[in-house]
This record gives structure tokens, C-alpha cells and sequence, in this order.
């Protein structure tokens, strides 16, 4: 009898688990991260092609190919912007305007909080870490977790994906 009253309950909050999971899904395109000022990009999974500034790059070589790519960024500048156009110093709502609902969220840090983004496949997450007091963007990380786990499948396109 208590099932059945709660029911529509149960319904309810399983759907917006499931929802909220995937309100932002993250796809190829949001493996990049752009130096606005001389339109440089850094890409996820991908060969390191200048030297940033203000930014900090984990390299992971793939022996397959014998080559270092790109399997993580952070970057504590407002020359960066992600491909949807978050940078730093940008409000929380904005973020939130453009990539949804968070996949996970933690405020446990004493001066930042941060919303972190994951693509389905959960190998690409993305985290955008908040100043507390001024909810805006402080520093912004995308990187495959794990690591181990970013050299690609080469596909019959002849690429590593």
C-alpha cells in the first residue's frame, strides 16, 4: 500500500537523476580550448601545437603513434575560452546557461566550489572551479580520466578517436 502511494514519487526523482545526468553532454567539439588572442587552440588527445601561456598541459605519450598528446588542461586565464565561449571571471549562470546541469557539483573546498561536465563515455570531463564568495569561473580543467585510458581506437577514418 505505501508502494503504491509513492509511486508517482519514485517516478518522479528517477527522472530527474536520469535528466540532470544528461542535460549537458559534452561531444568532440568541447575537446578544445582556444588562446583568444592569437586563435591557438589546444585540443584533447591531440599533439601539442604551441606553448601556452597561464595555462598548465599533461602530456601522455601513445606508443602507438610514438607521439605526446594532450590529455589534460587547466587554465587560469580570461585568454582562454572553451568552445561554447565559458572563460574565466565569467558568472556561474553562464556556465550553467551553456552546458546545463552539472553532472557533479562539490562546494567542500574552504574558497572554491566547482561544476564538473563528463561526456557519456565518461572519458572527457570537463570541471569549471568558482570563486565561493563571487560565484564566477576562477580556473577552468578538461582532461580524460583516466589517463591510462585516452590513447584512442583508431577508426576507419584512419584517426584516433
Amino acid at each position: 500500500m505505501l508502494l503504491r502511494k509513492l509511486a508517482p514519487f519514485i517516478v518522479v526523482i528517477i527522472l530527474t537523476a536520469v535528466v540532470g545526468a544528461n542535460a549537458a553532454p559534452l561531444g568532440k567539439a568541447d575537446y578544445v580550448i582556444t588562446y583568444t588572442p592569437t586563435g591557438d587552440y589546444l585540443e584533447i588527445k591531440k599533439v601539442l601545437s604551441f606553448t601556452p601561456v597561464d595555462a598548465q598541459v599533461y602530456m601522455e605519450h601513445f606508443y602507438p603513434t610514438n607521439e605526446d598528446y594532450i590529455a589534460g588542461v587547466t587554465v587560469y586565464s580570461r585568454n582562454y575560452s572553451t568552445s561554447r565561449g565559458v572563460r574565466v571571471g565569467d558568472p556561474a549562470d553562464k556556465v550553467l546557461e551553456l552546458y546545463g546541469e552539472p553532472n557533479r557539483y562539490s562546494g567542500s573546498r574552504e574558497h572554491y566550489k566547482w561544476l564538473s561536465y563528463m561526456k557519456q563515455s565518461q572519458v572527457l570531463k570537463m570541471h569549471f572551479y568558482l570563486d565561493k564568495e563571487t560565484e564566477r569561473v576562477i580556473a577552468i580543467n578538461m582532461n580524460v580520466y583516466p589517463v591510462s585510458a585516452a590513447p584512442m581506437i583508431k577508426m576507419a577514418d584512419g584517426e584516433y578517436h
